[in-house]
């Protein structure tokens, strides 16, 4: 039972592996396909050295506005790892807690007499998945919008560089 346990953790920790990095990859992914968006219009409207030398297109650290820029969007995937970790840490004790219940309600499941509560599990897991994601979500959409509109466009652009 112990092997059992042990082989249980270890694809939990796996998963939860995959899950962050795959989420802060899509993540990456959607803001270099918006940095590429905005490189290929400014390229429209600047050419040449113009391009090169405009403020618009600079990334001055010594800014104020453009550091504190870098610092929200390098902090931001962490986050977001750090809040969705928690959410499956609480949604798995949420599913600990039923397990024992089952268990303790129905000692016969351990020698196969009687069967689980399987929906159960699956309406809790599916229940915490759609209520504990929420925050993240929320992060990854409306920081860019919170910071381009509470900050100026300067610190989006910084915003959106730093987590490449």
């Amino acid at each position: 039972m112990v092997s059992l346990d042990a082989v249980g953790n270890t694809t939990k920790a796996i998963t939860k592996g995959v899950a962050i990095g795959s989420a802060r990859h899509r993540l990456g992914v959607a803001v270099r396909f918006l940095r590429g968006d905005i490189a290929s219009q400014l390229g429209l409207h600047l050419s040449g050295a113009a391009l090169f030398n405009s403020p618009y297109t600079q990334i001055n650290v010594s800014n104020p506005t453009i550091f504190i820029g870098l610092l929200i969007g390098g902090s931001v995937a962490f986050l977001f790892s750090s809040l969705a970790v928690r959410a499956v840490g609480r949604s798995a004790g949420t599913v600990v807690q039923e397990v024992r219940r089952q268990f303790r309600e129905a000692p016969g499941i351990m020698d196969y007499t009687e069967k689980p509560e399987y929906g159960r599990v699956i309406s809790i897991c599916t229940a915490a998945a759609q209520r504990e994601l929420v925050q993240p979500a929320l992060l990854a959409v409306l920081t860019p919008v919170i910071v381009g509109f509470g900050i100026n466009y300067l610190a989006l652009g910084a915003f959106l560089a730093a987590p490449s």
